[in-house]
C-alpha cells in the first residue's frame, strides 16, 4: 500500500489501524483514493516501518497542515512550499502540481 500524509485532523480521535479512542488528533493519510486517520504512533509504522518515528510523521503532517493553511490565503504551491521548507527543514519538489515532501508528504495544488 503506498500512504501520503495529508495533515492532521483534530475532528477524527479514533484510529482507523488500531482502533485506540480519545486520540488528541489523527494524522490524515491517503491510501490509493482513500482517506484513513492513523494515531502518529501507527501513520509511523505505516508510512516509515517503526512506531519510534511518531515524532517524524507528526512533524510532516504538522508541515502539511501549514502548506494548506497558507495556500488557503492565497499564497502560490511553490511560495507555500519554500516557506514550509524555512520553517520545518523539509527538502520539497513540486511535481504535476503537486508539493512533494519529507518521506510521504504530498499536497495538491
Amino acid at each position: 500500500m503506498s500512504y501520503k500524509i495529508l495533515g492532521t485532523c483534530d475532528s477524527v480521535t479514533e484510529c482507523d489501524c488500531c482502533g485506540k479512542k480519545g486520540l488528541k488528533k489523527t494524522v490524515a493519510l491517503s491510501n490509493e483514493g482513500s482517506i484513513i486517520y492513523y494515531g502518529t504512533q501507527c501513520a509511523a509504522l505505516a508510512l516509515m516501518g517503526s512506531k519510534a518515528k511518531g515524532n517524524a510523521v507528526d512533524q510532516e503532517a504538522r508541515a502539511g497542515d501549514y502548506v494548506t493553511r497558507l495556500i488557503e490565503k492565497g499564497y502560490g504551491l511553490r511560495t507555500a512550499a519554500e516557506a514550509m521548507g524555512r520553517k520545518f527543514g523539509f527538502q520539497w519538489e513540486i511535481k504535476d502540481s503537486v508539493l512533494h515532501f519529507g518521506a510521504a508528504g504530498m499536497i495538491s495544488a
